[in-house]
């Protein structure tokens, strides 16, 4: 890089998985870059967005909508919604791009990258896809039109893009995840110990179905392991409830129940002994 500083511009969002990689990718920009570089973000607002601004990143919010391809009665209602919330926020970004004027666009998609990947193509910004799945999602299919270059995470992905544009670099990993401290872990999370640690994890806004089936055979595996179980906030006081009749006040000290995991993450990877997770990219 050169002595001016750089200004930019990251967007994502609608979940963890959109916003975690963006975490990882500004510490490792500040590591090469520690002076000459200026952080923004772009999006939609998403679970964990305080971990972003303690980076330093500069948090602009945008209104977003996702468009849901069922023809269910309410899901059309959603629709129409969402769809306003999409042309409202097309106003929001043209403004607000305009006043931080990037050098350069890092989107990690999701419909919260949307517009302001479209609008950075219209203002002639350079613009960096990063795609973590096997197989593209919609959104990324769209926007990779736009990209001069795309990441991605598998060799595969590169078969939905247009040829050359493509390099493999795996998935932006917080560089903290594998620095936890399994004593850290038994303080923060109250572990009584004497048993394996499992620790049920279900992305940052949790996985309904885990949860549900976790509920079904707790009773009968809190027998035999300690649990620590991030269970999503939009799930939190649905699984309490469950949990509390399912268990008797001595099998609730093995089971630590959050609806979402910061800091502390980290030493639950470090003190667990098997994971349950769904199958995010990220995850």
């Amino acid at each position: 890089m050169t002595n001016m500083t750089k200004r930019i511009l990251l967007t994502g969002g609608g979940t963890g998985g959109h916003l975690f990689p963006l975490v990882a990718v500004a510490q490792k920009l500040k590591k090469i870059e520690t002076e000459n570089i200026e952080l923004f973000f772009a999006g939609s607002m998403s679970p964990g967005m305080d971990v972003l601004k303690k980076e330093q990143v500069e948090i602009n919010a945008i209104m977003a909508g996702k468009m849901r391809r069922s023809w269910r009665f309410w899901d059309i209602i959603d629709n129409g919604i969402d769809f306003l919330k999409l042309i409202f926020g097309f106003f929001q970004v043209f403004w607000r791009v305009w006043r931080i004027m990037p050098d350069v666009i890092f989107s990690k998609g999701g419909y919260g990258s949307f517009t302001v990947v479209v609008v950075g193509w219209i203002y002639h910004i350079p613009i960096i896809l990063h795609e973590s799945d096997s197989i593209p999602g919609i959104t990324n299919r769209l926007l990779g039109k736009l990209a001069k270059n795309i990441a991605i995470s598998f060799e595969r992905s590169a078969t939905y893009f247009k040829k050359g544009k493509c390099a493999l670099t795996g998935n932006p990993v917080r560089e903290e995840l594998s620095q936890g401290n399994a004593e850290e872990a038994k303080r923060f999370f109250q572990l009584q110990g004497g048993r394996p640690v499992l620790f049920i994890f279900g992305g940052s806004q949790g996985s309904q179905a885990i949860n549900l089936l976790i509920l079904e055979i707790l009773a009968k595996i809190i027998e035999n392991f300690e649990i620590i179980h991030q269970c999503g906030d939009k799930n939190y006081e649905e699984i309490k409830n469950a949990s509390d009749k399912l268990l008797s006040d001595n099998a609730r000290r093995y089971y630590h129940l959050y609806s979402f995991l910061r800091d502390e993450l980290k030493h639950a990877y470090a003190v667990c002994d098997l994971i349950i997770s769904r199958a995010g990219a990220s995850n």
